[in-house]
């Protein structure tokens, strides 16, 4: 019987896992760059990045000098006249954040300063236009007439998006005043009742792994009350 019960409880743990590797937006959406102008190749995305989940991304058209129409970021599967915009899995009225311009290698601010900010339409359309001569987007202070590289970093859903550079826990630098560990009180010394709360509280602030989270518990308790009815 405890193999059945701890065999059912590696299901419930893999499941749970799984989850936490959903993305945020399902499926992601894939957005490109198009610099230049009609008979340039201004049409074609130069690179394209996939948008999984809010967070900072980077694109570059780099190549031959092109006279600048425009300066766009775009869903991929819109069709470029305008007559359609597919939806995307992000949501609407989520904002994307330009943080970063640069036009052969000189940085660019914005008329509404050092960044430049747009939303998701209604549809789930993505078409960010800091710079558009056809449709009176010009958003970019003193924007040189053409370019060969450019590079802009936007960030999708700042809110909830992860500080762009931070450090991954197990590279912070223990605290100096940290207790030695052999000054800790034993672990069965600890009421068991006071860990819970703690558990429950770390998990309301990620709301895309909680449901793993809290499965965790409830899956290693179920196999500890078999490993007691075998004894």
């Amino acid at each position: 019987m405890k193999k059945i019960i701890c065999a059912a409880v590696a299901v419930v743990m893999a499941l749970s896992l799984a989850v936490v590797a959903f993305a945020d937006y399902d499926p992601a959406a894939t957005l490109g760059i198009q610099v230049g102008d009609m008979n340039n190749g201004g049409w074609g995305y130069s690179e394209t990045v996939e948008v999984a989940a809010p967070g900072t991304y980077t694109l570059t058209y780099e190549g031959e000098e092109r006279s600048l129409s425009w300066i766009v970021i775009k869903s991929t599967d819109d069709n470029r006249d305008g007559t359609a915009v597919i939806d995307t899995a992000i949501p609407a009225g989520t904002v994307i954040r330009i943080t970063s311009l640069e036009i052969d290698g000189k940085a660019y601010t914005f008329d509404s300063g050092d960044s430049y900010d747009t939303k998701v339409s209604f549809s789930g359309g993505v078409e960010v236009q800091p710079y558009n001569t056809f449709s009176s987007n010009n958003h970019i202070v003193d924007i040189p007439a053409a370019a060969s590289k450019v590079v802009i970093t936007f960030v999708v859903d700042p809110d909830n998006a992860p500080a762009e550079g931070a450090a991954p826990a197990e590279d912070a630098a223990p605290a100096e005043d940290a207790a030695p560990a052999e000054d800790a009180a034993p672990a069965e010394d600890a009421p068991a009742a006071e860990t819970a709360p703690a558990a429950e509280e770390n998990t309301s602030d990620a709301p895309s792994t909680g449901i793993a989270l809290m499965v965790l518990p409830a899956a290693a308790a179920l196999c500890a009350v078999a490993v007691s009815k075998k004894r």
